[in-house]
């Protein structure tokens, strides 16, 4: 059965405070019922309260509320008569480190080379490595080679990898098979590294992260069956895909589609990716920019058309195709 807070009703008229994760993810398990319930009382009293109040209201005696205070004490969680604890600079530390960003993980550094016993013993002792080489059988469609094996349980032993993370990230890779896309143990390591070094590092993020490419590969399937392109991308354009997103609407996007296959002779993804990043530059990000912008084109290039009949010279056009092609030759992004 599952249970959730009513959000309406009298138990929020006398208002509510912040109560810190770690209590119901560590201290549970570790505190007792009072001091619990000692601590929701200092909580509850905007940080501060006497031994005396906490004593009156749980019923003790002021000595025992004393008594359990120090468990909360010796933890970093509270302090007495303003005095700093033993261990601040460490709870500073750890403060600062929830705050900031996930910390990125660089795959730069070469990860020992493991023996056939070693991997047969990292799946024995780790129910989830053994997990592991079943699913990436499934995703491969074949049986693990050494080093399929050895890549798995380096991401998860050297390079400190969630096993979870893995797993979601095998479970996407299966289904991009089912839809045509090859899948190799390189494209899974491809994509373990990116993660990665973008510091995603926690389930949510992986969510989100894969709520995102899924996005991306829709968008890139539309784009494909528009342009008769490769509907399979490398982890690097995937990404790029969602560089787009982030910086035009899908619309916006399908448009550079569509003015590449007008204009370009030969229709790739550079090309896409070079009108894109000439728009950006440009300041063109809504639809009625780049009507706006084929508009002026069109009426520079009558112009052009018109004093070259006259046998004048016409100023470059601001409207950049041949500059796309001959860019496209300096994109170094993919």
């Amino acid at each position: 059965m599952n249970y959730q807070i009513v959000p309406i009703g009298g138990v929020w008229q006398g208002g509510m405070f912040s109560v810190p994760q770690a209590i119901a993810d560590k201290y549970l398990k570790l505190s007792s019922e009072y001091q619990i319930k000692a601590l929701l009382i200092i909580l509850g009293s905007g940080g501060v309260s006497s031994s005396e109040e906490i004593a009156k209201r749980l019923g003790i005696t002021d000595a025992d509320a004393q008594g359990i205070m120090e468990f909360w004490i010796a933890e970093g969680v509270l302090t007495s008569d303003g005095a700093a604890p033993e261990n601040y600079a460490n709870v500073q530390t750890a403060q600062a480190e929830a705050k900031a960003e996930p910390k990125r993980v660089r795959l730069d550094i070469k990860p020992p080379s493991l023996t056939p016993k070693e991997l047969d013993a990292a799946a024995l002792e780790n129910a989830e490595i053994a997990e592991l080489f079943n699913e990436a059988q499934v995703a491969f469609g074949r049986t693990l080679s050494y080093k399929d094996e050895e890549l798995l349980v380096n991401l998860v032993n050297f390079y400190g990898m969630k096993p979870e993370i893995i797993l979601m990230i095998l479970t996407f890779a299966k289904s991009e098979k089912e839809k045509g896309s090859l899948i190799s143990p390189n494209y899974i390591y491809k994509i373990c590294e990116n993660w990665l070094d973008e510091g995603i590092v926690t389930v949510a993020l992986a969510e989100a992260k894969l709520r995102a490419v899924e996005g991306s590969n829709r968008l890139w399937r539309e784009i494909s069956e528009r342009c008769t392109l490769k509907k399979t991308l490398t982890p690097k354009q995937a990404a790029r895909v969602a560089e787009w997103q982030a910086d035009f609407s899908n619309s916006v996007i399908l448009m550079a589609a569509d003015a590449m296959m007008e204009n370009a002779d030969k229709p790739c993804f550079n090309y896409l990716d070079t009108t894109l990043i000439n728009w950006k530059k440009q300041g063109i990000k809504t639809e009625a920019d780049v009507e706006r912008d084929k508009e002026q084109f069109r009426r520079q290039k009558k112009e052009k058309e018109s004093k070259a009949a006259q046998g004048k010279i016409s100023r470059k056009p601001t409207y950049n195709l041949e500059k796309i092609k001959k860019d496209i030759l300096n994109n170094t992004e993919i």
